[in-house]
């Protein structure tokens, strides 16, 4: 299957490049996710402040004066 009918081709996103990693994550994990047991989209907001970016993918740094949503879950 292209992931192209899943994901808009407008986006012009590289399956090697921006999501062919997601084969790596294991079933157990894979299966949460699409239950809704797992909120990916917190999961993938914090993976980005992580590396100091906001959801819209600018840089916002790593400290937690900068960067909202490192600061809600420090602690």
């Amino acid at each position: 299957m292209s992931y192209h009918k899943i994901i808009d081709p407008e986006l012009e996103l590289s399956q090697d490049r921006d999501y062919g990693g997601i084969q790596l994550l294991s079933n157990d994990f894979l299966s949460a996710v699409a239950k809704g047991k797992v909120d990916i989209k917190v999961l993938l907001e914090y993976e980005l402040a992580a590396r100091g970016y906001d959801a819209d993918g600018n840089w916002i740094g790593l400290s937690t004066k900068s960067n909202p949503v490192l600061a809600k879950y420090s602690g």
